[in-house]
C-alpha cells in the first residue's frame, strides 16, 4: 500500500516537473516574441 501510494507521489512529482519545463518554455517564447515585436524587430525594419 505504502509502495503504491509513493509511486503515485513520484508520478505526480514527475508531472510537475515536465510542466514546469514546458511553462518555462512557453515564457521563453513569448519574450522572445515580445523582444521581437518591440525592440529588435521594429530597429531592423527601420
Amino acid at each position: 500500500m505504502e509502495i503504491q501510494l509513493f509511486h503515485l507521489l513520484f508520478k505526480e512529482v514527475l508531472t510537475l516537473i515536465q510542466l514546469s519545463k514546458w511553462l518555462l518554455l512557453e515564457c521563453k517564447v513569448m519574450y522572445l516574441k515580445l523582444y521581437l515585436d518591440t525592440g529588435n524587430g521594429k530597429k531592423l525594419k527601420n
